[in-house]
């Protein structure tokens, strides 16, 4: 790159790579998906924005809950400017931020201390991604929606505090806090803290510029609410859950109540903080240093969110807590476990002596994105080929790891750490078998969508009533634009809006009592249904589809038995 100064080269190859982890992880691992968990709704909604004529009949397109993010005008407003569709808009939304996560992940390691090539090492198994279970979150997000944004926004501001880049930090904070504002209060309360213990008053001066774009971009939000497309949702600040709506919630929404789930995860998470701990004694760091108290206080943050969360929803009954979700701050304790291990491994396999110490931290790096219970990873059942070949592949990618800074002044150097950086993303999920989701997608669902959104009414409403907590009911309703009378996804939203929450509730104890049979068709046509959709294998006998493929067969609710037939 002649005519570049060294300096200017060395960022633009530094972004290239962050630019290459960011396509390897979204086509590799962690890997991507659309329309199969929360995207599902927030593409009704958004379909429902861009013309209120299709899924007019949905409720959880006509009910929604994005008055607080600014993620439906933006991309209500790329639509109008590009004339694309959603799905490219937002899945560029999405790779752009996973690409500004992962700065803010190398600018937080070199804030700590590590060189250009360590850095994007730390960047490289963080892109690997984590579940956090029990809260349900991912450190990266594998669908396109408002936190797959918001997250990375953080942990880039995040990264920029660590330099003290105290402005930058805002905007991206305030960025964060635009898009979701849950997931950018790890950031702000650390900060806010800090700043009221820094003790040099230059510092504090110069960090009261991250007050600024926070208090515009609150601004901003509280003007979007007001003039939100689609009208206002209802308040839930100051009012607490009936038995009822917590009866609901708990039902369909129990992963905000850690009570359901913590005794599970308790030691998961509880190491991966002591690690974390240790590893931030072991790096040396000063929590007075704004790198020092960012990797030190969200780890602290994210742990405290649960007892917080048990608090404030499960003794305090505050309404607000399902929506702000305030638990899932749990993912710092994961993703600072792998900033933190992969800096310590890094920086202890400058000489043999270390080595050891470095392989068990890389250790703990790699098995974090392997498995959701670190336990059964780093101790597996032996008598299981799988647990076992994983935990050789993960004890062959951190010696990988070691070696390659080992050899950091050798002729080698560059080669073993472009391996170290590559590999796991390409052996993890072949040789080591790691699927994060299944793919729920199928031809003859196209199929199916392609004919309802042609051959039926734009206010016609269907019901898969055999699909149980499928997942394929909420990709026909996107895909098709026509309404589904309940399902199993959009009972997500029970936490959202209370409303909801109670039609979502009757709807689906009278799916599931009513099932499918001949009688059954009269049941759904009084509710308003027009079609029914079941497995082929669950056809009706008697009764003609009004279409048919080799995976599905829909009725209409008007059909009459076949001459001759008397059903079944």
């Amino acid at each position: 790159m002649p005519g570049l100064a060294h300096g200017a080269r060395q960022r633009l190859i530094t972004a290239a790579v962050l630019a290459g982890l960011v396509v390897l992880g979204y086509l590799l691992l962690p890997g991507h998906t659309y329309l199969q968990e929360d995207s599902q709704i927030y593409l009704a909604i958004l379909e429902h924005f861009w013309n209120p004529t299709v899924l007019a009949n949905d409720p959880v397109a006509t009910h929604h809950h994005m008055s607080y993010t600014i993620y439906d005008e933006l991309a209500l407003l790329w639509r109008r400017i590009t004339g694309l569709d959603f799905q490219p808009i937002l899945v560029a939304d999405q790779l752009v931020f996973r690409f500004l996560g992962l700065l803010g992940i190398y600018l937080t390691a070199t804030a700590l201390g590590l060189g250009r090539a360590p850095a994007l090492a730390v960047a490289a198994v963080f892109g690997l991604g984590a579940t956090v279970s029990g809260p349900a979150v991912l450190t990266i997000e594998y669908e396109p929606k408002p936190r797959a944004s918001a997250v990375p926004a953080a942990f880039l501001a995040i990264g920029l505090f660590a330099h003290g880049r105290f402005l930058g930090a805002g905007l991206a904070g305030a960025l964060s806090f635009l898009y979701h504002p849950p997931s950018s209060y790890p950031f702000w309360l650390a900060s806010l803290v800090w700043l009221g213990v820094a003790r040099q008053r230059r510092t504090q001066a110069r960090a009261l510029q991250l007050l600024m774009p926070g208090t515009v971009a609150i601004g901003i939000l509280l003007l979007a609410a007001h003039f939100q497309v689609g009208g206002k949702e209802p308040g839930l600040w100051f009012s607490q859950l009936t038995p009822e709506l917590e009866q609901i919630q708990r039902y369909r929404a129990s992963y905000n109540w850690v009570s359901t789930w913590w005794e599970r995860w308790a030691w998961h998470y509880a190491l991966l903080f002591l690690a974390s701990i240790v590893a931030w004694r072991r790096l040396r760091l000063d929590w007075r240093s704004p790198s020092g108290w960012m990797s030190l206080s969200l780890p602290i943050i994210g742990l405290a969110s649960v007892p917080a969360s048990w608090l404030l929803l499960e003794h305090l009954k505050w309404a607000l807590i399902p929506k702000f979700q305030p638990a899932r701050a749990l993912l710092m304790v994961p993703a600072f476990a792998v900033i933190l291990a992969v800096a310590r491994a890094i920086t202890g396999a400058r000489t043999l002596r270390g080595a050891l110490e470095s392989m068990a931290w890389a250790v703990i790096a790699f098995a974090v994105p392997t498995g959701p219970d670190i336990r059964q990873v780093l101790l597996p059942n032996l008598a299981s080929p799988l647990a076992l070949h994983r935990l050789l592949l993960i004890l062959g990618l951190a010696a990988l790891l070691v070696f390659s800074r080992w050899l950091s002044a050798r002729p080698l150097a560059t080669l073993t750490t472009a391996a170290a950086l590559l590999a796991p993303y390409f052996l993890l999920p072949t040789a080591g078998r790691v699927e994060n989701y299944q793919v729920i997608h199928h031809p003859e669902l196209d199929e199916l969508a392609r004919w309802a959104r042609s051959h039926t009414p734009r206010e016609a409403v269907f019901v898969f009533p055999l699909a149980d907590r499928s997942r394929v009911p909420g990709v026909f309703r996107v895909k098709a634009q026509r309404a589904l009378y309940v399902d199993w996804k959009s009972g997500g939203q029970a936490n959202m809006l209370p409303a909801l929450a109670w039609e979502w509730w009757c709807r689906w104890q009278t799916i599931q009592r009513t099932g499918f049979n001949e009688a059954a068709l009269a049941k759904y046509r009084d509710l308003g249904i027009d079609f029914v959709v079941v497995e082929r294998s669950q056809a009706l006998l008697g009764y003609k589809p009004v279409f048919e493929n080799r995976r599905y067969s829909v009725y209409s609710t008007a059909a009459q038995p076949e001459a001759g037939s008397t059903g079944g």
